[in-house]
C-alpha cells in the first residue's frame, strides 16, 4: 500500500514524500524536529564512543606500564630471587623438593617462563632442589665418611676411595652423596696430616707437602700448601 499524507493546507491525502501538494501546489515543510533530534542522537553516539576509546587507551597504557618481565630464575640463588619479587610487588613462593639428578640448592623450575609478561601482585612458584633424597643407605655412607674425615683426617679423593672400596661396599652413587653433604674442612684435615708426618716420621715440609699431594694422601695443592703454611 502507497504511503500517504495530508496536506496541512487543502487537507486532501497525497503522496506522504511529495514536497509540494498535486491539488493547491503548496510546499510540504520537511519535519525538521525529527532530523536535528537523528543528528544529535549520532553526535551523542560519537562523543560516546571517542570517550570509550580514549578510556580504554588511559587503561591499556596504565596496564602496559605495569607490565613487568619475568627474569630467568636459573640463574639466581633463592636470596637472590626472594630480593627480586620482593622489589617487583611480585608473590613468589619458593618451593624445596627433593631430586636425584639436580644438586642441592640449585634451581628446578618456575611457573612463569622467563621473559613472560605479568602484573604485580600476580604470583610466581620457583622450585628449588633439597638433593637427593636420603635413603637407609645414603645416612649411613654419610656417617662413615665423617668418621673417616674426624678420625682419620682423609682427603675429600681418600674418602670416597674408601666407601667404595671392598671394605665398606658403598655404591658409587652413595658414596657421591655423602662427600656432597659431607660438612668438613679438608684444609684442616690436611694440616692435622701434615703434624703426623712431622711428629711421627721426621720428615721435612717439602716432604710433607710431596705426601700430602701424593696417590697416598691425595690433597689438593691448594690444600697441602695451607698444610705447610700453618705447620710450626
Amino acid at each position: 500500500m502507497k504511503k500517504t499524507k495530508i496536506c496541512k493546507k487543502c487537507k486532501k491525502e497525497i503522496d506522504k514524500n511529495a514536497k509540494t501538494c498535486q491539488y493547491c501546489n503548496t510546499k510540504q515543510k520537511t519535519n525538521i524536529k525529527f532530523i536535528i533530534l537523528i543528528v544529535l542522537s549520532i553526535f551523542i553516539i560519537i562523543i560516546y564512543l571517542n570517550n570509550k576509546d580514549n578510556e580504554n587507551s588511559i587503561i591499556n597504557n596504565i596496564i602496559f606500564k605495569n607490565k613487568i618481565t619475568v627474569k630467568d630464575f636459573s640463574t639466581m640463588t633463592k636470596t637472590e630471587v626472594d630480593t627480586w619479587c620482593q622489589n617487583n610487588n611480585i608473590k613468589c613462593t619458593i618451593e624445596n623438593k627433593y631430586s636425584d639428578t639436580i644438586d642441592k640448592n640449585q634451581f628446578i623450575s618456575q611457573s612463569i617462563n622467563a621473559n613472560e609478561k605479568i602484573l604485580e601482585n600476580d604470583e610466581i612458584t620457583i622450585v628449588f632442589s633439597l638433593g637427593k633424597k636420603i635413603t637407609t643407605e645414603r645416612e649411613a655412607a654419610l656417617e662413615k665418611a665423617k668418621d673417616y674425615s674426624e678420625q682419620f683426617h682423609m682427603s675429600k679423593q681418600n674418602i670416597y676411595n674408601q666407601l667404595i672400596s671392598q671394605i665398606e661396599g658403598f655404591s658409587e652413587e652413595e658414596a657421591k652423596y655423602a662427600i656432597d653433604n659431607l660438612i668438613t674442612d679438608y684444609k684442616s684435615n690436611a694440616l692435622e696430616k701434615a703434624k703426623d708426618y712431622q711428629k711421627n716420621s721426621n720428615m721435612s715440609k717439602n716432604e710433607i707437602y710431596n705426601q700430602l699431594i701424593s696417590n697416598v694422601e691425595n690433597f689438593t695443592v691448594e690444600e697441602a700448601q695451607y698444610a705447610i703454611n700453618n705447620l710450626k
